[in-house]
This record gives structure tokens, C-alpha cells and sequence, in this order.
């Protein structure tokens, strides 16, 4: 059975995609497909470095999935 939340603890965030309007709400971790992305000036390893990130956003399945498209690491992930 799905956890069960006020609905005054959920937060609706918007795909950082330009032009992307596809939102969803949100209690502590993203639906599936939904990703983070966060761009630091230093290793994530360090907890301290997610509070001085210069981008942070969600990306819906779609746009996460042009994303790895159009990096280097996205060739690695998809074994290419």
C-alpha cells in the first residue's frame, strides 16, 4: 500500500527542460524516470558541495533520456 501524505507536504516541480511543461508532485524522492541533476563546482561525495551547485533541477524521463543522447557519458551507460 502507497505511503499516505498530507497533501500540504507535497511539492510540484517542473522538468528543467526548456519549453517542457510536464510536472509532478512530490513527497521526498521523484517518480520513476524522474531524475535529479545537479552541477557542482566539486564532488558530490561532499554533502557540502549540493548546497554551492550552480544548476540543480529535475528532468522528466524524456529529457533525461535526450540528455544521456547528447553526452559522453550517455554513450558509456548505454554500452556504446
Amino acid at each position: 500500500m502507497p505511503k499516505r501524505v498530507p497533501v500540504s507536504a507535497l511539492i510540484e516541480v517542473v522538468c528543467a527542460w526548456k519549453g517542457c511543461e510536464q510536472t509532478v508532485f512530490i513527497a521526498d524522492t521523484l517518480p520513476a524516470g524522474w531524475k535529479c541533476i545537479v552541477v557542482a563546482p566539486g564532488s558530490l561525495f561532499r554533502k557540502q558541495n549540493l548546497l554551492r551547485a550552480d544548476v540543480d533541477g529535475v528532468l522528466c524521463p524524456e529529457h533525461f533520456a535526450e540528455l544521456l543522447g547528447l553526452l559522453k557519458i550517455g554513450e558509456l551507460r548505454q554500452g556504446k
